[in-house]
């Protein structure tokens, strides 16, 4: 009787290799060993141009093929990176069809605003809004001078005003999604093509841009010590409450839906900085989904930051916050931060 053992199996016929789509691909060295192609890729079991390894992957999303990409590029001998996400952003502008609006609520950034700008990739938004609180430097001449539409308010309202008018405007001007963004560059306006396409393909309703990737990198970027342990006691404690999983509660870089700002009632909010911690605690409230990518910490003398007193009273409102959300949410007390039909 013959045994049959794993090799027999395939005796009389040519041993088949899993990938053996690849094989006609493969050359052989001397000893044996096998060579891919450098122009072929097996991540995935995809036939994935190397040149073209991000474009490929964004345009299995959005339904194009990487034929119509390499087409586009076929009288350019070498497409550098900013050629394909220039391309990749036209191309989601194309189907989506939404307006996009960023926003600077702005107090002091002349010396910071145009770096700021600068960053932001060609073609990201259609429009920057600079609403500017009574700034005492020449933030309003930078800002028209970049070509912005600035909007300028008569008194100095605070931090928390100054965003409701932002929000305001960007909706007035049909805004379908809003970049919030703060003109000090503490935060990297790069990163504003990744965060919308959370908001388009409908995985995120609220993206945050979270300072706090791993403690060294946020130490090293010049975060105070003692703001860094009160983020992260301040940010495990909203998790907790608000039932989330996000790295940084607190940052100046976030995008919206157009839906998130028309249903908040983010009128009823805090002028003071207190009206982030508010705004996102509705967020969680009204159902939206929130989610946050990696964001460059940046601070510099330049960089607007509040001092340890203020920080102390932040802190307070937010825990505060926080208990008003717990006692709405349990029905032994109502707010109308949390109370439907008090949108704009």
């Amino acid at each position: 009787m013959r045994r049959v053992t794993p090799q027999s199996i395939n005796d009389g016929a040519p041993r088949v290799s899993r990938h053996n789509r690849w094989d006609r691909h493969r050359k052989r060295t001397p000893s044996g060993h096998n060579i891919v192609p450098h122009r072929l890729s097996t991540i995935g079991r995809s036939r994935v141009p190397k040149p073209f390894p991000l474009a490929f992957k964004t345009l299995q999303t959005t339904g194009f093929s990487v034929i119509g990409l390499r087409h586009r590029f076929q009288h350019v001998s070498a497409p550098t990176p900013d050629q394909i996400e220039q391309l990749l952003l036209q191309i989601e502008r194309d189907q989506t069809n939404k307006r996009i609006i960023a926003v600077m609520p702005a107090y002091n950034a002349a010396r910071t605003i145009e770096r700021t700008l600068k960053d932001i990739p060609k073609g990201a938004v259609h429009e920057v809004i600079v609403v500017d609180d009574c700034s005492t430097d020449d933030t309003v001449q930078v800002a028209t001078d970049l070509g912005l539409t600035v909007i300028q308010h008569e008194q100095n309202g605070g931090y928390g005003a100054n965003q409701k008018t932002c929000y305001r405007e960007a909706l007035k001007r049909g805004a379908d999604y809003i970049v919030m963004i703060h003109p000090d560059y503490q935060y990297d306006s790069r990163v504003i093509g990744p965060a919308l396409s959370f908001l388009r393909l409908g995985i995120c309703d609220v993206i945050l841009g979270s300072r706090i990737r791993t403690r060294a990198e946020a130490l090293q970027g010049g975060m105070p010590v003692y703001k860094y342990i009160a983020n992260r006691i301040l940010t495990s404690f909203e998790n907790f409450v608000l039932g989330q999983n996000l790295g940084d509660f607190h940052s100046g870089f976030r995008a919206y839906s157009r839906d998130v700002l028309t249903t908040i009632p983010f009128e009823q909010n805090s002028d003071d900085f207190v009206f982030d911690s508010q705004f996102l605690a509705q967020a969680v409230a009204f159902g939206f989904r929130i989610g946050d990518i990696p964001v460059p910490v940046r601070y510099f003398d330049e960089a607007s930051s509040i001092n340890f007193r203020r920080s102390l009273t932040y802190g307070c409102a937010t825990m505060k916050v926080l208990a008003d959300f717990t006692l709405h949410r349990w029905g032994l007390r109502r707010s109308p931060l949390f109370e439907t039909g008090t949108s704009q």
